[in-house]
């Protein structure tokens, strides 16, 4: 567009210096022509010669005419010529303007992309961070379920084997309920059949007979304890944590107490009694370290998230 002004004003300029130059050969030539009519004028007679003046004086005043034409045309071309350069320069002021507002946007561009880049690569790393700790979490997660797996299976195991074991030794050595009652046996097997069969309702019952018939068997302990697990069944955690208690107190010794103590725990731990529940954990671990249970306290206490009692 610029190329275009400065072509149309050069062609500006040549024509009117082309106009300019036509003006005063033509004022040159009819100077000449005056002259050699004066001249022809001086040798006519005096009648022809008014004649000649007045036809000079009308050419005279249409040439006049025609230079007072020429010179309006010069000035507005002249007056065109100046708006034109006037035309360029805002267009060289525009383009200016218009080349320091790319550069700025360009700079805010650069300094908008450093902005963004930087978080990008900073969320980058801690995404990455974070997998890595997701991966060590379910390997974790992995293991302890194995774990778990493992101590379900040696739970079973140990339920098979209490399943076949042989009638309980009564204090009076019979095994059987004195008066030709029920034997201890029968009141417990089918107190257990009911209990893995989950039929709660009547098995506490038969396990409450049992205690009340035959408190100082062997499996007086293990009633005991299935009747806290029934209350822990049946979500009454507050008569669970008692129940596993008296396993503690009055069996001390039997087979069945590191498995009532882990059950007290996690009761606390239903309860919302995180301090407590640690507690009963860590006491399993120090007084039945190889017990089964013990690998599972040491995850609750884990999954509380205190090693320390």
């Amino acid at each position: 567009m610029f190329k275009a002004n400065i072509t149309h004003l050069n062609g500006t300029r040549r024509s009117s210096l082309r106009v300019v130059k036509s003006s005063g050969q033509v004022l040159t030539l009819w100077t000449v022509l005056l002259l050699m009519a004066m001249g022809f004028v001086a040798n006519v007679p005096l009648h022809a010669q008014k004649k000649e003046i007045i036809q000079l004086q009308r050419d005279m005043a249409i040439l006049q005419e025609q230079v007072r034409e020429t010179t309006r045309q010069i000035s507005q071309m002249s007056e065109r010529i100046a708006v034109q350069h006037n035309l360029m320069q805002q267009n060289l002021d525009t383009s200016g303007k218009l080349h320091q507002a790319v550069a700025v946007i360009e700079r805010s561009l650069a300094k908008q992309t450093d902005a963004v880049i930087t978080p990008v690569t900073t969320i980058s790393t801690r995404v990455d961070s974070l997998t890595n700790r997701f991966s060590a979490v379910r390997e974790a997660v992995d293991e302890m379920n194995s774990r778990l797996g493992k101590v379900q299976q040696q739970v079973e195991d140990i339920k098979n084997q209490v399943s076949t074991l042989p009638p309980p030794v009564m204090e009076d050595g019979t095994g059987a309920a004195t008066g030709g009652g029920t034997s201890s046996e029968t009141l417990f097997n089918s107190a257990l059949s009911d209990y893995h069969r989950g039929t709660f309702e009547s098995a506490e019952p038969q396990f409450e007979d049992y205690l009340r018939m035959f408190p100082r068997t062997v499996l007086a302990s293990e009633a005991q304890y299935y009747l806290g697990d029934i209350s822990y069944q049946q979500e009454k955690f507050e008569e669970a944590v008692k129940r596993f208690d008296q396993v503690l107190e009055e069996y001390p010794g039997g087979r069945i107490s590191a498995d009532a103590q882990f059950k007290k725990g996690m009761a606390l731990l239903k309860l919302q009694r995180g301090p407590a529940a640690r507690k009963e954990f860590h006491n399993v671990i120090e007084r039945f370290p190889n017990s089964n249970v013990a690998p599972v306290a040491e995850a609750q206490i884990e999954r509380i998230g205190d090693s320390t009692p």
